[in-house]
């Protein structure tokens, strides 16, 4: 049975981060000595080399990632830098071990008979860790490896909390919330000297962009958010592409894409490029079609229309919908009231997966934290805790995402896990909710997979391209009516969403579908390129930007913007954003069953958490999809979501 002490997340200042990371890392250190001691002639077995090397990467990762999240998200900045330095001296000892060469020995040493097939997928995944990381390059080289290791992970923190400390905002006269929802308006009053202050913050400048009626407004705050962390990134990046091409170089790749993808799903540069061509040719007609709708609706309101500008497609996609399918996204928002967003995503949750979640109390990092432990139906097996951070707050990480906080370890410790959102506290967009659906899919990947004797499988501990496939998975849910009739109540009348409604949202979700995906591969695309540039420091960053956009957008791009400054996922994702291309594709696949059969059906709802998320990444994610699916996974699935 697992410890059940969880762990305390409120840091009384810097000193206890630093700490904490000290620590870990004696700790790590002592288990790596141990290792290394062990004499010459003495058998190396799973108890003496490969269970110290787990113990060592759980106490790392478990210091790591408490950093990781009080960088992201606690109130008092002096804790924040804290916590960026523990991750600096946290992320070396990584590249520091796997560039011993007597540790790799000792794990080579370590016979695969008397092993069973998790531990010996253990052992066969460390030493490709190793071999990855340069232990078998001479020692002047492994030396340069781990100086720029730590360079990289300083310039990808760097580039971080630049996108992070640079919100802008646009002031507007009060006629610039011309189309906005009332309670947008009221959460906005004019400040001094009457106008309106808008932040890029998520929960004003998306529905904006949706329902502004001023296209020049859209425009300049549409100008305001493409150019956060403008200038300041253009040399963080261009440092940090030459940095990670140089690595790449010295452990024997052409670029860092194709050392980036070699131990993905794909297995390679060329593959992923072979996939995006596919998506390339399946999107484009859909797109061109998207595109021509919306250019003749802007047409009705300007007939000399030539073109539709990237800062005005949010806001025809919703009049499309509004007036060609009857969808007004105004009226659905009524019935996204956030406590009951958030109290039915909970249920639903607990339905699908077979849980139990029962709210306490622990002393956090922030008032608005909530927290709740999660057990297995009948409400007896305690198997993890995760917390809520779902609203924005000054110095808080802008996005939404999953982080994980403590990995689980069978017999050891259970898994942990904070959504950190950025959601409006009243009224959402449907898009948010599809957002939270989204990240509650990593949770309970992160939850259900906790329970793995190797660290290194833990949670979402899988194919990095298969990560995202079961969060996509669970947005489908946003749209089941079956799903939404729980919760989606309007906020006057107190009266469930009308089917009639929830099927027009849904059809309004195929609006701009191939536009959406011409997207997802521009940023695909433009990820991979950066990786692939023979001389990053020379090169005109913004220009290839640009080239790219043209290639895949069909959109008018704004002139005087640098979208590449504060495009997050250039620093986690580095040359594979593709993987949400990728993952979307799979997450097709596997909700097959789940149409077939019912979104709540119990035995396919069983087999998926037994043979996909239980499982973490103790299996390969192939072999994974072939279990739950009975079959190889494919694209048809895909195509026919694409086509809808």
């Amino acid at each position: 049975m697992e410890k059940t002490d969880f762990l305390a997340l409120n840091p009384r200042g810097p000193r206890e981060i630093s700490g904490k990371a000290d620590r870990a890392l004696r700790a790590a250190e002592k288990e790596i000595k141990g290792i290394a001691r062990i004499g010459r002639g003495k058998s190396r077995t799973q108890e003496n080399t490969l269970e110290p090397l787990n113990r060592a990467a759980a106490a790392v990762a478990e210091a790591r990632s408490a950093s990781s999240l009080y960088s992201a998200v606690h109130p008092d900045a002096k804790v924040r830098a804290a916590a960026e330095k523990a991750i600096g001296k946290l992320s070396a000892f990584s590249p520091k071990l796997y560039l011993r060469r007597d540790i790799y020995e000792a794990v080579r040493a370590v016979p695969e008979k008397g092993l069973d097939a998790e531990a010996k997928r253990f052992r066969g995944k460390e030493l490709l860790d190793f071999r990855l990381t340069g232990v078998l390059k001479p020692a002047a080289v492994r030396r340069e490896i781990r100086k720029l290791s730590k360079r990289n992970v300083e310039l990808g923190q760097q580039f971080d909390r630049n996108i992070k400390d640079d919100v802008r905002h646009i002031d507007l006269e009060p006629g610039g919330l011309d189309g906005m929802p009332e309670d947008y308006r009221k959460a906005h009053p004019p400040g001094k000297g009457g106008r309106i202050r808008l932040t890029t913050q998520y929960p004003d400048y998306l529905p904006f962009m949706k329902y502004a009626a001023s296209g020049d407004a859209r425009k300049r705050f549409s100008l305001a958010y493409l150019n956060r962390a403008w200038p300041k990134n253009d040399r963080v990046l261009k440092e940090l592409l030459a940095g990670r091409l140089r690595l790449a170089r010295l452990l024997g790749f052409r670029n860092f894409a194709d050392y980036a993808t070699v131990d993905k799903m794909t297995g390679s540069a060329k593959a992923v490029h072979r996939f995006l061509d596919r998506v390339d040719r399946l999107s484009k007609k859909r797109a061109a079609n998207d595109y021509r709708i919306l250019l003749a609706r802007k047409r009705q309101d300007d007939p000399s229309a030539k073109s539709v500008g990237a800062w005005e497609s949010a806001y025809y996609d919703n009049l499309v919908a509004k007036e060609q399918i009857g969808f007004d996204s105004e009226d659905a928002r009524r019935y996204f009231q956030f406590p009951k967003v958030k109290k039915g995503m909970l249920a639903s949750a607990e339905r699908l997966f077979g849980l139990k979640f029962r709210e306490v109390k622990p002393a956090a990092w922030h008032r608005d934290v909530e927290a709740f432990d999660v057990y297995r139906r009948g409400g007896k097996d305690l198997i993890g805790r995760f917390y809520l951070d779902l609203h924005p707050r000054p110095g808080k990480y802008g996005h939404a995402a999953c982080f994980d906080i403590r990995p689980g370890l069978r017999g050891i410790q259970l898994p942990e896990a904070a959504l950190i959102c950025n959601f409006s506290r009243a009224l959402m967009g449907h898009n948010e909710v599809v957002t939270f659906f989204h990240e509650f899919g990593h949770l309970m990947h992160f939850i259900l997979g906790g329970g793995q004797h190797w660290m290194r499988f833990s949670g979402f501990a899988t194919e990095w391209d298969f990560v995202e496939a079961p969060s996509q998975m669970l947005e489908d849910w946003a749209f089941d009516y079956g799903t939404l009739r729980k919760f989606a109540v309007h906020e006057a009348t107190g009266k469930p969403m009308p089917r009639a409604l929830a099927e027009k949202m849904r059809e309004a979700e195929s609006v701009g579908k191939g536009i959406w995906q011409r997207t997802q591969l521009y940023y695909a695309m433009l990820s991979l390129r950066y990786h692939e540039l023979p001389a990053p420091a020379r090169a005109d960053l913004s220009a290839l930007c640009r080239t790219e956009r043209g290639k895949y957008s069909p959109f008018e791009a704004l002139p005087g913007t640098h979208l590449q400054a504060s495009f997050g996922h250039l620093n986690g994702y580095s040359a594979i954003y593709y993987t949400y291309l990728w993952s979307r594709a799979i997450a097709e696949d596997i909700l097959s069953p789940f149409k077939k059969h019912g979104r709540y059906d119990r035995t396919t709802a069983k087999k998926y958490v037994e043979e996909i998320l239980a499982r973490g990444g103790s299996r390969d994610a192939r072999d994974l999809l072939r279990a739950f699916l009975g079959r190889e996974w494919n694209l048809d699935a895909f195509r026919k979501w694409l086509a809808h």
